[in-house]
Parts: C-alpha cells; structure tokens; sequence
C-alpha cells in the first residue's frame, strides 16, 4: 500500500488510485490529501448535522453543494514548491528492538 494511504476498502484504495493518476499526483500528496478530505467532509457534515438535525431542504442542497465545490478545490490544487519539498525523501520505521532475557 502507498505510504500515509489509509484506504480500508478495496474499492475506496482502486478510487484512490484512479485519482492519483488522474489528477497526476504523487501518491505521498495524494495520501495525505485524501486523508484530510474524508476528514475535513466527516467534520463538515456532523457539523452541519448538530447544528440542523436534518439532511434536506434548500440550506441542505446550499450546504453539500458548496462543500462538494470546496473538496474539488481542493484535489485540483497544485502542489506547491514548498510542500514538494518539505516530502520526507524515504520513510523510515523505528526499530523494534527486544531483549533474549
């Protein structure tokens, strides 16, 4: 599995790819933007749930139009130079180590 990638379902991991691809990114960016999106939508929409207790009507439509608006925003962003180069070169996992005591 891609690194920083947190897909638990085989169809969610294959979408994730398509969109890797599609929009040409590097799966690492790829992984953390679609981590922060499920996150940024399921805040968003418990939000608006506690705040309205309903998921229909015209503030409805307003509210997931505007919020499927800002998700496409921001998958098509462009990476910037900085985040480019802030992408650890290689990941490393820490050592386990254990005592044969």
């Amino acid at each position: 599995m891609t690194a920083g990638l947190r897909y638990e379902a085989d169809s969610t991991r294959r979408v994730g790819g398509y969109l890797t691809e599609l929009l040409e990114l590097d799966p690492k960016i790829a992984g953390l933007r679609f981590d922060a999106l499920s996150r940024f939508m399921i805040i968003n929409l418990s939000q608006y749930a506690r705040n309205t207790g309903t998921f229909h009507g015209q503030a409805f439509e307003l509210f997931i139009n505007n919020l499927v608006d800002m998700v496409c925003g921001m998958l098509l962003a462009g990476v910037s130079i900085e985040t480019v180069a802030a992408l650890p070169k290689r990941r490393t996992l820490p050592l386990m180590t254990r005592s044969r005591t």
